[in-house]
């Protein structure tokens, strides 16, 4: 009975929670479009009209009004959160300047701890208090940074709810249960206004108090921690709300990397990198969403393991985020070179250069990471995955070692003379032999009964640690290649002839187009290519059939690539093109001496000078 008394207050907080946001959105629309609260068309604002910007208060509304009803609301939680959107709606209005924000901001967390005694931790209670005020700031900032695309951050924090809600209800915290079904629901109930394209936004009125509030009740999903591990106390937030966090830290990385101010707005959010990959508005978000429930899956079932399978699956859930993490602060130096960077920024700027790309630091700290998931891995899968907290203490025992092994192995296999956008075939043999003596090693120190691992596990160690390694570095070009795969082209090729260096070609041809350029298949007269895939890229069938190609798969542009094609073929393929006016083109590349042993001896002839008289002739050294 009373988990049916339960399930039916949940259900009718989030009912009223809804119709509240739901009804109270046209209303705010009305007040914001009668006040001037709104959000211009302009650079940075991709909106084609002006957009109200109160949709926060209706979120607000819903939420705070539906936890009065039912007795569940805090009274500091309430003024906090009320005091939090009036900063949120003097922004909107007024425009604050970052610094005042950042004070209020940390005005407030600081009296919700104190006033509440929401330490978060009962260890070290002064020290929790303190990073619990930097974690409500954080959030706050962070959720109302990824405020950028329309239904984006309603998304998000939708999901965040459900983690915490999932959490809380594993735990039996029927309060917080309460409080996270209130604002998932406030917010669904404002996200069909706020999907694109949007009739209104949430503004800062709503992304900064929602910030505090996810702040708030992610911090206790280490209550559904069962294994009472400060590790998952501290850890297990973050994946919650992983995306927020995600951006507001690589963009940070990066202003500073480039000498930018971090309080400066500017188009380099994670978001907005998708879109300049390519991705649409949808998509992009759809991206963000999955991102973040990955995280927020991670740590709710988290948050029930027992402390020893919560220890050893962390390293591996960090290294599968670190490389996207990279990746988006690589993104920064599109423009201009790290290398060319560093000669005109300063300071902190010139350190994390320095430490990032010269010393190679985040390669290395990524591949300590990578040393650790593959030996935690090998030794769940050696043991099927049984493991008790005498075992945990003894595999932790060897972690030095193993990281003293791989570091060793792969500063001496040379594994970082490499760069992550040109991995080739030489790379992978590195990558191989660095392995392989981290394996090795791996073997004298298990004899020792330094690592609890029997010979035989070497082998998998090394074969984990290879297959992990190679990830890692082939996977900016994945990345690259994944989203790619779901950007619309505006320009699209066929090639014609099985060219190996076909990416080349799609580069050239989307810096002569000025347009996003994909290549949607070849056409080849070797019959036993057809249906075959170069780098991704099938294989469509003879030049004959290519009228009938053009019919199921559209392309703008014909590119022959083959140099040996006859008269008769060319001749087809004119009048394909010219009938269905698209562009025919030739891709020819060829090498032009400028200086070699032809252009030696024609310059020692044109300048030589005749030995007579005294004089002697230039000498061409």
């Amino acid at each position: 009975m009373h988990g049916i008394s339960d399930n039916i207050l949940y259900a009718s907080v989030a009912l009223i929670a809804f119709g509240l946001s739901f009804a109270c959105v046209p209303l705010a629309k009305r007040i914001a479009l009668q006040y001037g609260v709104t959000d211009q068309p302009g650079p940075g604002h991709p909106h084609k009209q002006v957009t109200a910007k109160l949709g926060g208060v209706a979120i607000l509304a819903g939420f705070i009004i539906s936890l009065v009803l039912f007795g569940s609301l805090p009274l500091c939680m309430g003024l906090c959160t009320g005091t939090m959107l009036a900063v949120g709606i003097a922004d909107d209005i007024w425009a604050l300047t970052p610094w005042t924000k950042l004070v209020l901001q940390f005005l407030i967390a600081a009296t919700f701890i104190i006033s509440s005694r929401y330490f978060g931790l009962t260890f070290w209670p002064w020290f929790a208090a303190v990073v619990t005020v930097f974690w409500l700031v954080a959030t706050t900032n962070a959720f109302n940074l990824i405020d950028g695309l329309d239904g984006l951050a309603c998304s998000l924090g939708i999901i965040a709810c459900t983690a915490v809600f999932a959490a809380s209800i594993l735990d039996g915290n029927r309060g917080r249960a309460v409080q996270a079904a209130a604002l998932g629901a406030a917010l669904l109930g404002f996200l069909p206004y706020n999907l694109h394209p949007a009739t209104i936004f949430m503004g800062d009125g709503g992304s900064l108090p929602i910030g505090f509030l996810l702040g708030v009740l992610s911090f206790q999903v280490d209550a559904a921690a069962r294994n009472s591990s400060i590790l998952g106390a501290y850890l297990l937030p973050l994946f919650v709300v992983l995306v927020p966090l995600l951006d507001a830290g690589t963009v940070t990385v990066a202003r500073i990397s480039t000498g930018r101010a971090v309080s400066a707005r500017g188009l380099d959010h994670l978001h907005h990198r998708l879109l300049s990959l390519g991705l649409s508005h949808r998509a992009a978000v759809l991206f963000c969403c999955v991102i973040a429930f990955v995280g927020a899956l991670y740590a709710t079932t988290a948050g029930a393991m027992p402390h020893a399978y919560l220890v050893l699956t962390v390293p591996m859930a960090l290294l599968a985020l670190a490389p996207f993490a990279v990746f988006l602060i690589d993104l920064a130096f599109e423009v201009n070179s790290p290398g060319v960077t560093y000669g005109r920024v300063h300071g902190l700027a010139r350190m994390l250069l320095n430490l990032g790309y010269r010393l190679r630091l985040v390669e290395v700290l990524l591949d300590m990471f990578l040393a650790v998931a593959s030996y935690f891995a090998v030794f769940l899968l050696w043991n099927n995955f049984r493991v008790s907290e005498e075992m945990l203490r003894s595999v932790l025992k060897g972690v030095p070692w193993i990281l003293g092994a791989t570091c060793f192995a792969f500063y001496f296999t040379h594994i970082y003379r490499g760069t992550w956008h040109y991995v080739g075939l030489a790379d992978v043999v590195r990558f191989g032999a660095g392995s392989a003596v981290a394996a090795i090693l791996t073997v004298v120190v298990s004899v020792a009964n330094l690592v609890p691992f029997k010979p035989a596990a070497v082998i998998i160690f090394g074969v984990v640690l290879f297959d992990l390694l190679l990830a890692t570095r082939v996977s900016f070009r994945l990345f690259q290649k994944a989203i790619a795969a779901f950007a619309p082209a505006e320009w699209r090729i066929l090639m014609v002839g099985a060219h190996p260096a076909w990416e080349a070609i799609v580069n050239e041809c989307s810096r002569r187009t000025g347009r996003r350029t994909k290549a949607v298949g070849f056409v080849d007269d070797d019959l036993f290519l057809h249906s075959m895939r170069i780098g991704g890229v099938r294989v469509l069938g003879a030049i004959e059939g290519i009228e009938k190609i053009y019919g199921s798969i559209p392309f703008d542009e014909v590119v022959i690539t083959n140099r040996q094609l006859g008269r008769d073929q060319l001749l087809v393929l004119r009048q394909f093109a010219y009938q269905h006016r698209l562009r025919l083109c030739n891709y020819s590349a060829q090498f032009e001496e400028l200086l070699g042993d032809r252009t030696m001896e024609g310059f020692a002839q044109a300048t030589a000078m005749p030995v007579g008289n005294g004089n002697a002739g230039p000498l061409l050294t």
